[in-house]
């Protein structure tokens, strides 16, 4: 199945952002496979501004952002697509990324990392 975009909603809406380079909006993504995405569309600006107004030197760990250089709805929508290859892959990771069960639960992601540990050390010995 290839992913194409159905629909996208704005749900507060496009016109209510004062400054296009300098901002984060919530998007809802309908694809074709019946699934909604919802992610968050930011500028490089707003973390700038984050940062300023937050007075620290990085951005805090949290759910990803899709990246554009002003908000809009071309914009957003070419980076959206930009994220439908190899089954809508990293449009599903960052969707999900927000949620601490399911696909990301840190018990499973505490699993995987002991088994990629236990591989690397696997290769290192070989190597030795």
């Amino acid at each position: 199945m290839g992913y194409e975009i159905v629909n996208i909603i704005f749900p507060t809406g496009l016109d209510k952002v004062v400054d296009i380079t300098n901002d984060n909006i919530d998007v809802d993504v309908y694809l074709n496979d019946g699934h909604r995405y919802s992610v968050v569309v930011s500028t490089p600006k707003s973390y700038l501004t984050q940062m300023s107004e937050n007075n620290i030197d990085y951005i805090e760990a949290g759910p990803p952002d899709i990246i554009v250089k002003c908000l809009t709805e071309d914009n957003i929508q070419r980076a959206i697509e930009s994220y439908l290859p190899f089954n809508a892959y990293w449009l599903k990771v960052y969707t999900l990324a927000g949620d601490s069960v399911g696909a990301f639960d840190i018990k499973v992601m505490n699993e995987m990392m002991k088994l990629k540990k236990k591989k690397r050390e696997e290769i290192f010995d070989k190597d030795v």
